[in-house]
């Protein structure tokens, strides 16, 4: 305003200068001073203007500008100053700064740091304020010397804001950092971080400990290159890609330690995302193994529990068979001049003898404690097979009824497993039905999306929908909301564990599927399982293919070791008919004697497992002493899933099941001893 109203005076100056000259006299001179007073006007009007603008600026930055002379007094102070430090500007100018805004204790430092201005030019740095509450806050100042035309030095200018705020998010962040730097380093999970190219930047002390990598050994190597078995690399593939493409990832896997021993693992990978572009990903490795042998023990007992409950009906049906057997063994002799009778005879043995080793299989499957393995599973096969046992063990006052779709496709499963889920729903609807009913079996195929408002995690195109229902008594909706728990139980104390559907649930989500319940008291119950479809495929490797065309003739000598002295005869009888020259032992003890005086004339081995004083492991050891790659089968009726690995790798060709029909393992021996 001051610098408009002077440029109006000159302005008017010139203007009565004019009025007094005549209009026609306009000469030079009245020209030159026309211009001369034009320009000093507009001089003085940009340099007013300049200062007025510069000023308007400085009360605009967000900081506190002031001023001081020589000896400290402030001359200038911002609108900023005014809202940091509590003091309007007329309160202020004229006063000492040192005395005003100092705190006592940052006195001293202040004046050296200006003693610094003085022959620097200027200083930065950090001083403790005090405002006019009495209140002190830490600031980050820049203070600079003030020169007028001639160089000369006149006073300080100091602009200064309150670093409180950033101090305290300075701190959060160290702390924060300091935070997930233990987090990171002192996590029970390995955590591994790699960049873009999936090359390791760092990894955890839990990590080396897992994997038995140092961080060294790793450092700018694809971790999949170190941890990952053979037959899992197109999974780690995936799950490298899913986290490349933004996606979270958590399964369960397989990894390997650098010693090859496997290690059950829950893997979590997740993208490291900065301004919208993947730097890198961290992964996160859960060990499980031990949680994995927990659960498997609890599988078993659970399991063999239920086996425990089906005793009776078990014995029941042995005994109906052994009564079949015994009859007519000893009608046998009556009919030997009846030659329709006596076959009518011979074949009602040999059914109930073939119903009997179908009990004994299912009942071994089921049992059996086995590593858990996913293959092609038709579900109607393994639905009809314990159809099939609950039919010959269940009370005969509970119908058995199959609604089973036809050609569904294949499954990725643990058929044992599947088995068990059966077992334990079905054991649960018999108990529903004191007084018998029905137990229904139904299968459908039906789409992921029809289930998909249940269970948003259902991804599959196709699930298989499993149903085992019962005509009970139903359940009432409190009992239905904790039948999934482990220990709840509606049974007496002594008729279960409660552990039946709490084992049904893992397994089925063990196999990413999902389970249902729908019941009322009174009106019975209907569990619905539903499986996702892995393959339209139908996979025919894994089934046993009966080859005809040879009888397993041949010449060679074979010791065949067995202690049931029936069934060594029986085998022997059946080998020696083929052609084969054969030795026997009835031990271990005795096999080992035989094959050190004969080695060099026998071709095969055929030995049972439970022996006495050598068992059948023991006896393939003894033999690789004398002779280093012997031809060995090795029988039994039962073998733990870890004792058959460490057999076949000792050098066994083959373990096969008992019992066995003749003419099955005269084939089998002639396959081992032709290399097929």
């Amino acid at each position: 305003m001051y610098a408009t109203v002077k440029v109006h005076q000159h302005e008017k100056e010139l203007s009565i200068r004019l009025q007094r000259a005549d209009a026609g006299l306009l000469n030079d001179q009245i020209v030159q001073a026309f211009l001369e007073n034009f320009r000093e006007a507009t001089n003085k009007r940009q340099a007013e203007g300049k200062i007025w603008f510069q000023a308007t600026l400085l009360d605009q930055i967000p900081k506190s500008v002031i001023a001081t002379d020589l000896n400290f007094n402030l001359v200038y102070w911002n609108k900023f100053a005014e809202g940091l430090y509590g003091w309007k500007e007329e309160e202020v100018l004229g006063n000492n700064a040192l005395e005003l805004l100092l705190p006592e204790r940052s006195k001293e430092a202040v004046q050296r740091s200006l003693d610094y201005v003085r022959r620097n030019g200027q200083w930065k740095g950090e001083i403790t304020f005090r405002k006019k509450d009495g209140g002190t806050f830490p600031g980050e100042v820049s203070c600079a010397a003030i020169k007028d035309l001639n160089d000369s030095f006149i006073g300080y200018v100091a602009i200064s804001g309150d670093k409180s705020e950033r101090k305290q998010a300075e701190e959060k962040l160290l702390l924060q950092t300091t935070y997930f730097r233990q987090l990171f380093e002192n996590s029970p999970e390995g955590i591994v971080l790699v960049d873009e190219s999936d090359c390791v930047i760092n990894v955890n002390a839990a990590f080396e400990e897992m994997f038995q990598y140092p961080l060294e050994v790793l450092k700018e190597h694809p971790v999949n290159n170190f941890i990952v078995p053979s037959d899992r690399l197109e999974e780690a593939k995936k799950v490298t890609l899913d986290s490349t493409e933004g996606r979270i990832v958590r399964q369960n896997s397989v990894r390997k330690r650098k010693d090859d021993t496997l290690v059950d693992v829950i893997i979590t990978a997740l993208p490291i995302i900065i301004r919208n572009q993947r730097v890198g990903s961290y992964g996160i490795y859960v060990d499980i193994s031990e949680s994995k042998r927990l659960e498997s023990q609890l599988v078993r007992a659970q399991r063999l529990e239920s086996l425990g409950t089906l005793a009776g009906g078990i014995a029941h049906d042995f005994n109906n068979i052994l009564g079949i057997i015994m009859g007519h063994v000893s009608l046998l002799h009556r009919f030997q001049g009846n030659q329709n009778q006596f076959q009518e005879s011979v074949g009602a043995i040999n059914r109930a003898l073939q119903r009997a080793v179908g009990v004994a299989k299912q009942l071994l499957t089921f049992a059996r404690k086995t590593e858990v393995l996913f293959k092609s599973v038709v579900i109607n096969d393994v639905v009809a097979e314990i159809a099939s046992l609950l039919h010959e063990t269940f009370p005969k006052r509970i119908t058995i009824t199959l609604d089973l779709e036809k050609n569904l496709p294949l499954i990725d499963a643990d058929a044992s497993q599947i088995d068990q889920v059966l077992m334990n729903l079905c054991l649960n609807s018999r108990d529903a039905m004191p007084s018998g009913g029905t137990l229904c079996f139904m299968t459908r195929l039906v789409t992921g999306a029809s289930i998909r408002g249940s269970w948003i995690r259902a991804e599959a195109i196709e699930y298989i929908q499993l149903v085992v229902s019962d005509t009970g008594i139903g359940m009432d909706e409190d009992t239905k909301s904790h039948i999934f728990e482990p220990f709840f139980t509606t049974k007496e104390r002594d008729k279960g564990t409660g552990l039946g559907l709490a084992v049904v649930f893992g397994i089925v989500r063990g196999h990413d599927g999902f389970v249902s319940v729908q019941s009322e008291k009174g009106l019975g119950t209907s569990f619905s399982i539903y499986l996702p479809v892995k393959s339209r495929v139908v996979d025919y490797s894994d089934q046993e293919q009966e080859i005809t065309t040879d009888d397993g003739a041949g010449t060679e000598t074979l010791l065949i070791v067995e202690d049931e002295e029936m069934l060594r005869e029986l085998v022997k009888v059946s080998l020696l008919g083929k052609g084969y020259k054969v030795l026997a032992a009835a031990d271990g003890a005795e096999a080992v004697e035989i094959y050190q005086q004969h080695s060099s004339e026998i071709d095969l081995v055929l030995c049972d497992l439970g022996l006495p004083k050598l068992d059948g492991y023991e006896v393939l050891r003894r033999l690789k002493e004398i002779n280093p790659s012997p031809k060995f089968i090795l029988a039994t009726g039962y073998i733990e899933p870890e004792l058959k690995s460490e057999i076949l790798k000792a050098g066994a060709e083959e373990i096969i099941q008992k019992p066995y029909v003749s003419h099955k393992i005269v084939k089998r021996i002639r396959d081992v001893l032709d290399g097929a």
